[in-house]
């Protein structure tokens, strides 16, 4: 980790000792040591007006948030969107995301391009000033979404005894996006449509008083709040809460990155991990609701890719038995995937076990006839997991 700070700071960004310093870390699954690095790098790019900057302090951004390095993928976050600013680049998206994460380690600049220069390291340390003491119950925070809501304070539920149905909905919008303002326009419209607006925000204001008496409940209090901010609101947690669906996606990308630098080893620990925290559609009690909806099946469609991915890889390394689990729950997922299905012949074929192979073949046919495909060729028998690749 050390060499991974010094090497891209006394070094000229691009050069091939930075670069190396990042091979090697990948190469030893070292990703503390990545992360600083690429950190690292990515500051100097942004001193050099380097176009590659972005991506780089991008990639630092989702390791640390990986690690669950609050701090680190703050200054990440922060620098990223001021290097897309700097560029010219649309910057609203990361603007967003460097606002949430530099909100929850008690750092509120005014604009992207203040980030360049914040008030100095200790105002993004939890607890600075208070004596290094992070706020009670920090880390005791667990946030579920997956498969229905859920949220843990110190190890114990909330209690929601009293609370209304709406108003619960109501946490479940402003969870959905955690650390983010949330306008009063947009929850009005999500939650009482077609009343007028005087009316919703009244509504709302009751809804939000109800909340807030429920989280007080829940020792210690204070650990999970409801802020207003001008005509917004937003649900704060502290920098060390997990949310599941941060995870999933955290997980993603770790998966991904593995795969692309051909750590299948890397790359199936990651994809178990998803599948591990994937424990259901987001937020099921909400329905069609049109503000869940399109996060949902983003969602659904993306683990069903890594859950496939994730059979491929285990055929690759001649791992059959969790490649067949890994290709029926993608399929669980998203039905209407040739190729998984094709994929599930093949491990079948490569166990030796043709019955399952053909009834594979005749649950894809009939898929297919849902949809007015024609049903594919069947695929050769696979002789060897090599075959696949």
């Amino acid at each position: 980790m050390a060499c991974a700070v010094r090497a891209p700071l006394a070094d000229a960004p691009g050069t091939s000792l930075a670069e190396g310093l990042l091979d090697q870390c990948r190469a030893s699954g070292d990703l503390w040591g990545l992360g600083l690095a690429m950190l690292a790098r990515g500051a100097l790019l942004v001193r050099a007006g380097s176009g590659a900057a972005p991506d780089a302090l991008s990639e630092a951004a989702a390791v640390f948030d990986h690690l669950h390095a609050p701090v680190l993928a703050a200054w990440a976050h922060v620098l990223t969107a001021a290097a897309l600013e700097a560029a010219g680049q649309p910057a609203a998206g990361a603007a967003g995301r460097a606002a949430a994460a530099a909100r929850t380690v008690g750092l509120v600049p005014p604009s992207p391009a203040g980030w360049l220069s914040p008030p100095g390291p200790r105002a993004l340390i939890p607890g600075a000033g208070t004596g290094g003491r992070a706020a009670p119950g920090a880390e005791t925070v667990d946030l579920g979404l997956l498969g229905g809501f859920r949220l843990r304070v110190a190890g114990r539920p909330t209690v929601w005894s009293g609370v209304r149905p709406r108003a619960l909905a109501l946490l479940r919008r402003l969870a959905l996006a955690a650390g983010a303002d949330v306008h009063r326009e947009c929850l009005v419209e999500a939650l009482w449509p077609g009343v007028d607006l005087a009316t919703g925000v009244h509504r709302l204001q009751v809804a939000v008083s109800g909340l807030r008496t429920a989280l007080d409940r829940a020792p210690p209090a204070g650990t999970v709040r409801i802020v207003r901010c001008g005509e917004a609101y937003r649900l704060d947690l502290p920098p060390t809460a997990r949310i599941d669906v941060r995870d999933v996606d955290t997980a993603l990308t770790a998966a991904a990155a593995a795969r692309g630098h051909g750590n299948l080893g890397a790359a199936t620990a990651a994809g178990h991990r998803v599948l591990q925290l994937y424990r259901g559609d987001l937020l099921p009690e909400d329905g069609p609701a049109d503000w869940v909806v399109p996060e949902r099946d983003r969602l659904r469609r993306a683990v069903a890719r890594a859950a496939g991915e994730l059979a491929a890889d285990h055929l690759h390394l001649g791992q059959v038995p969790d490649g067949l689990v890994a290709a029926r729950r993608s399929l669980a997922l998203d039905p209407y995937q040739d190729s998984v299905w094709t994929l599930l012949v093949a491990l079948h074929e490569q166990a030796g076990d043709r019955t399952a192979a053909r009834r594979a073949q005749r649950e894809h046919a009939a898929v297919a006839a849902e949809l007015g495909v024609p049903q594919p060729p069947p695929p050769r028998p696979v002789p060897a997991a090599s075959a696949v690749r």
